[in-house]
């Protein structure tokens, strides 16, 4: 007999204590497709392509089931084996997705991220996207935030952090081209692989929002200038080592930032 799944929802009146956003790390992550998250501090993320992993079993239960007489019994039989594959594929991305964000805020207390759009991401990469799963990712990871006070800033969807020097702030117009992977600023002469230099970008635009002023879309497409530039220097200066710590909000300034 086939095995069947069953749900058991319960409602209960909680109380829930509100829990405030704490102090410590922060990191910026850029997301990509050989690197699920390329971190600003080096520490990259590579994830399963679960869907890739799964084809096989999944397409020979696909043909099992197309060669079934329609409204037989081993038809059904079959469509509920296929679902079954696919559940497990589904299930194995989202284990991986959930023990993932749970690691990153128990990590960071604020963690910095683009805002993507994956309908034209699918467009141009199909399968690899879905499989991904980054869409749902954020969402964990966002109720993930919630329980461990670790903040999530966003930048806006036209910010060129891939084409923005972190160093300098030069804005290089041809890494525009996706096939452009390592390229050197003309103005610092600073060697840059891609996916770093947008994650480094990405850190210094959230931490210049740290004092909660989110990033407004009227922002998208401009360079950061100079004055973040020197407010985050002292951020990329540490990322290499591996941590950043703010005791206060309001210690963030030229300061306690930029020695």
């Amino acid at each position: 007999m086939l095995s069947v799944i069953y749900y058991v929802y319960l409602v209960c009146d909680v109380q829930l204590t509100p829990i405030e956003p704490r102090t410590g790390k922060i990191v910026g992550f850029d997301f990509g497709l050989k690197n699920f998250l390329t971190a600003s501090d080096g520490k990259n993320i590579v994830s399963p392509d679960f869907f890739t992993l799964n084809a096989q079993n999944i397409k020979a239960k696909c043909r099992r089931h197309s060669r079934k007489a329609r409204g037989s019994h081993n038809r059904e039989r079959a469509r509920k084996d296929l679902a079954r594959a696919y559940r497990k594929l589904d299930n194995q991305r989202k284990d991986f997705h959930f023990k993932t964000a749970r690691k990153l805020c128990q990590k960071y207390a604020q963690i910095c991220l683009e805002t993507l759009n994956i309908k034209a991401m699918t467009r141009l990469w199909g399968r690899k996207i879905h499989s991904l799963g980054f869409s749902q990712f954020v969402k964990i990871l966002e109720y993930e935030a919630m329980k461990f006070g670790t903040r999530i800033t966003f930048v806006p969807q036209f910010y060129p952090s891939s084409q923005l020097c972190h160093v300098c702030g030069y804005k290089n117009p041809e890494v525009r081209n996706l096939k452009i992977r390592e390229w050197e600023c003309p103005e610092c002469r600073t060697y840059h692989e891609r996916d770093r230099n947008a994650a480094m970008n990405i850190l210094m635009a959230g931490a210049s929002a740290i004092s909660g002023d989110a990033l407004r879309p009227a922002a998208a497409g401009c360079v950061v200038d100079a004055t973040i530039l020197r407010l985050c220097a002292g951020v990329c200066q540490q990322m290499k080592a591996g941590h950043v710590y703010f005791e206060r909000e309001a210690d963030i300034n030229a300061d306690t930032i930029h020695q």
